[in-house]
Formats: C-alpha cells, structure tokens, sequence
C-alpha cells in the first residue's frame, strides 16, 4: 500500500565528505566476503527489531506491511545459504503477526479449521474495523508463511501454535482472492473496505502478490484451484491494461468506477513482483511461456530503475520517497534474484548479475560503514545511515547478491 507520508529524508541525504575513510571493502564475486557481510547487515537490522506480541518493527519508524517484507528476506537468506541462525526469531515473530492467541484449530465435522491469519483470527472484524486492512499488506507476511513453508516443510507446525506453516499462507491467500468482483472484468481489490475512498481501487501490487503467492502455493500443495487463480489473475493484467507485453510498461491500478483511468506512476516493486510471479509461474507450471513473458517487463525496468546499471527508485533523485517507497527496491531486487535463479535466458542472466553487482558496488562505496549499516540511496555518497528503511533495503541487496553468487567458490 502506498501510504501517504512525508518524505524522510535521514536516508537521500547527501555528503561527500570522507567517504574513503568509511567505506568497507567488498568484493561481490568473493561469496565469503559477501557472506559474511550478509551476515552482519542482517544482525544490525534486527537490532531494530524489539519482540513484542505485534510481531513487528516499530511502526513509527517502519510499516506493519514492511515487516512482512522483512521476514520473508530471511527466508530468501535462510534458503540460499543453508543458515537458519535467525529464523527462531523471525518463526517467532510470524507466529504473533498472525495472533498467536488465535493459534488454534477448531473440528468442523470431518474437516479442521485454523483460525490463525493476518486478520485477527476470530476478532477479523474487529481489527479490520480498528485497523483497516489493506490485501497487498496482507500478502506480504503471508509469502513469508509460504517462505516457512519453503524452508521447514508445508505441513511443519508454527511454534506455539496447532497450526502448519501452508495452513496460514493458504488461508490468507484465500482470503484475498475474494475480495474481487466482475468490475473492469475482474482484479483484486486493494483495500477491503469498500466504503473507504480507497475502496474501489485495483492496485497492481496486490494482483501480482496473489499471482506469486499461488504459485508457491500450488508447489507446496499441489492445488490446482490456486494455480488456476493466479494463471486468471495474470491473464487480467493483460486484459485490463494494466501490464503491456508490447512495450513492457506496468501501470499502478485503475478505480472500478473508471476501468480506464489509469494510476501511471511507476514503482521498482511492481516489476519486481511481476518478473519474480513470472519465474513463479514456470517453476510452477514448467510453460516457457511465463519465462518468455518476462523479457519486455524487465527490459522496461532496466530503464527506468537502473539507467546507470544501478538500482535506484525514481523519487530518489529529487528526494520525493515516501517512507513506503524507500523500501521498494528491495522488492525488485530480492525478485530478480528469482527470474536469474528460474530463467534459460543468458542475455537476462548477465543483465542481472551485472545489474546486482553494480548495486552493491555503488552501495559499498556511498554508504555503507565498516561495520555494514548502510544507507538506502546507492548512486551518491549518502554516508552510512543508521536507520531501519535503509537497513532493510541495503540488507535485502547484500541477500540478493548471495542468491546470484553463492556462498561458496
């Protein structure tokens, strides 16, 4: 969701005063080096994490949505590198994301209800009427549950809780994909408030969060309905103009009251996110035609997002980022790191690669310190930045790194 806020601009501020004097070395094609750099980022992050029952980081600092995305980096990290180190603590946090005092099943005749999920388990409607609640919001710690799953197995039991790891990720997809009606041909919802002025918007991120969390799904459970949603959900964003496959370009979403007016705004996360639901797609399905797809999305992002070859959101240049949109590049980055790891095709591969290295080259070099707390803007010398949104998206390019390098020679 992108909400509206002022522009912090602790993370874009610019200084090129002793940057040799802080900077780190890094060599990207050392895996070890990158490790273990990796390895300490990720723990400064955490620093800023203090466990509560919400789950979360400081919303006054970070989005409830943000940590989603947070804790479905440690998967990525968890899976590329075999280090399960932090994912006590991110188990832990899911766990109370997904109100651990509604960890509990219930019999209905012959089959067995979880009412654990991002809502609120059985208070949904009170949270939903306190909090409002958002389905791209919703996606994202739920495609971390999917990362648990991943990782620990679909069917392993989420630490105090009766409930399984697909369980949680499958209700929460459930619970999207209803939240849609025949209006400009179909499309999930953004808000689920539909009395909101929010209420009648059909964002694009929330589109493709569906498509790739169905996708990861069906792997886990081989349901076929879930792939047959996503492959539906896909095939809209084609339809309603929202996604061009002749030129590439992604557009933000459109009201159902107006199919044809358009959100033209473009964002790294949202090509991000499609390329990456791609690359879901074809692990998914074995149909070229998802790979094939993503060539002309992400030929588009390149342009728009790394001109220079490294990775920077548009607001950066004149310091107009939201506090949502500071963490949106690591979207992009950690969904490349999909397509490169999914995709036959060479000329991508080596776009990426050469794309990810130039990033934590440019990274390294403006606004990392010595002991790996880094800036959010890589293209100018920000100088190291103590702060969780630059933490978070910095942490999420060392991570993606890994997933194109490896940790070993």
């Amino acid at each position: 969701m992108i909400h509206s806020r002022q522009p912090e601009t602790e993370l874009m501020k610019a200084s090129s005063a002793q940057a040799a004097s802080y900077s780190p070395t890094l060599d990207v094609t050392n895996p070890a080096q990158v490790f273990a750099a990796t390895t300490q980022a990720l723990q400064n992050l955490l620093t800023y994490y203090t466990p509560t029952q919400s789950g979360v980081f400081s919303q006054v600092q970070t989005p409830w949505h943000e940590s989603g995305m947070i804790w479905g980096m440690f998967f990525d990290y968890a899976k590329w590198t075999g280090d399960t180190q932090f994912l006590e603590l991110v188990t832990d946090a899911l766990v109370n994301i997904s109100y651990v005092t509604e960890h509990a099943k219930v019999s209905r005749l012959t089959e067995v209800e979880y009412l654990s999920d991002f809502l609120g388990g059985n208070a949904v409607s009170v949270v939903q009427t306190l909090l409002g609640v958002w389905n791209d919001d919703l996606l994202w710690p739920s495609q971390a549950a999917v990362g648990g799953a991943e990782v620990f197995g679909p069917n392993a039991i989420m630490p105090r809780s009766n409930g399984d790891w697909i369980s949680l990720a499958t209700k929460t997809y459930d619970q999207t994909g209803v939240e849609t009606d025949d209006k400009c041909g179909g499309g999930i919802y953004w808000s689920r408030d539909r009395g909101s002025p929010s209420g009648v918007y059909k964002s694009l991120i929330t589109q493709i969060e569906f498509i790739s969390q169905g996708a990861r799904n069906y792997l886990q459970t081989k349901n076929e309905t879930a792939l047959a949603q996503s492959k539906q959900v896909l095939d809209w964003i084609m339809s309603s103009g929202l996604g061009n496959l002749n030129t590439g370009e992604l557009l933000d979403g459109m009201p159902s009251n107006n199919c044809q007016q358009f959100t033209k705004t473009s964002w790294s996360y949202n090509y991000g996110q499609l390329i990456g639901s791609l690359a879901w797609m074809n692990l998914a399905t074995k149909n070229q035609t998802y790979l094939d797809m993503i060539s002309p999305f992400f030929d588009y992002s390149v342009k728009l997002f790394a001109p220079t070859g490294v990775i920077t959101e548009l607001c950066e240049a004149d310091v107009s980022c939201n506090r949502d949109q500071q963490g949106f590049k690591a979207i992009y980055a950690r969904n490349l790191v999909y397509v490169y790891r999914q995709t036959t095709n060479a000329t991508i591969k080596d776009a990426i690669q050469k794309m990810i290295d130039a990033s934590v080259n440019a990274m390294v070099s403006n606004s990392c310190d010595k002991q790996w707390n880094c800036g959010g803007n890589w293209t100018t010398d920000t100088q190291p930045v103590k702060y969780i949104r630059s933490q978070a998206v910095s942490a999420a390019l060392l991570v993606s790194a890994i997933g194109i390098h490896g940790i070993s020679s």
